[in-house]
């Protein structure tokens, strides 16, 4: 359970995100197949902005959700909350995605 009132992080993705545990597992494994593909040269903070562009595409889109796929990949909480705010922002050529006034996550890219 999720102590921490500043992530809206639900116990168990599942219910809100997808309809039923396959369509959550074929994600995984589609995410997982993304990140193995960046390569041994890529480093976790790339993965992380790779896996999370991945997510924002499929409709991952708010903190809470991003972290809770994220953390099936075997990433950090803090991480995964870095990497969300050192690449957000209102201009695309400084930044991945912006973050809207509904809390949802928009790609540039």
């Amino acid at each position: 359970m999720n102590n921490d009132p500043a992530i809206d992080l639900p116990a168990d993705p599942l219910p809100t995100l997808f309809p039923n545990r396959a369509a959550f597992e074929e994600l995984l494994s589609g995410l997982r197949r993304l990140d193995q593909s960046c390569g041994s040269s890529a480093g976790k903070h790339e993965r992380a902005i790779v896996l999370i562009h991945a997510c924002i595409a499929q409709g991952i889109n708010t903190r809470g959700s991003i972290m809770a796929v994220l953390l099936q990949l075997g990433f950090v909480r803090g991480h995964i909350a870095i990497v969300l705010e050192e690449n957000s922002g209102s201009n695309p050529s400084g930044s991945h995605w912006e973050r809207r006034a509904d809390g949802a996550y928009e790609s540039f890219g």
